[in-house]
């Protein structure tokens, strides 16, 4: 007869040690890129006098990445909290709530300028890539911008439900099965 071993009720409140590992990481690699090349997203067009790069966004991405560098040392923060933590609690869901407020801010007042994109970006693609659309390369841009502002929105909102449901379990949960403070 082959001894089952079970295995203990996984913790709901742990956080796992790579998770804040991992975001730190990737947040560092793309602090290291905004920054080196802010205009990384570019169409590069050959030309007879050499090759012009054409930016996605405008100068209105350039003059906020103060603001997308600060949201995203915030986030590196939080992470450092959580890593520090070890598991949900309810000082950690405040410091979750708070230190995420500043990249939504930043990118919702970023996405809520119409000029945020470079029209001649999405004119360069079209040449490269000839559709037939309806759609002018200002349109483009601007359905674009509203895509990205409405996934932020959502994406903030159910961030903001998932920490407010921890917080919530929290408190109803049994007090020798929550994590201590």
């Amino acid at each position: 007869m082959a001894h089952v071993q079970k295995s203990e009720p996984r913790d709901p409140f742990r956080i796992r040690k790579s998770e804040p590992v991992v975001s730190i990481l990737f947040t560092l690699i793309f602090l290291a890129l905004l920054n080196a090349s802010p205009d990384l997203g570019a169409v590069i067009r050959l030309q007879e006098a050499g090759q012009a790069a054409v930016p996605l966004f405008s100068d209105v991405f350039s003059a906020a990445l103060p603001w997308i560098n600060l949201s995203l040392l915030a986030s590196i923060l939080l992470d450092i909290v959580k890593l520090s933590a070890g598991s949900w609690t309810l000082p950690v869901v405040g410091a979750h709530l708070v230190l995420k407020l500043p990249g939504f801010l930043v990118a919702v007042w970023l996405f809520s300028n119409p000029a945020v994109f470079n029209v001649a970006f999405f004119e360069a693609v079209q040449a490269i890539f000839p559709v037939d659309s309806p759609m002018t390369p200002s349109e483009a841009a601007e359905m674009t911008r509203k895509i990205i502002l409405g996934i932020t929105i959502f994406g903030y909102i159910v961030d903001t439900l998932t920490a407010g449901s921890k917080a919530v379990r929290l408190l109803l949960a049994p007090s020798g099965s929550k994590p201590e403070a």
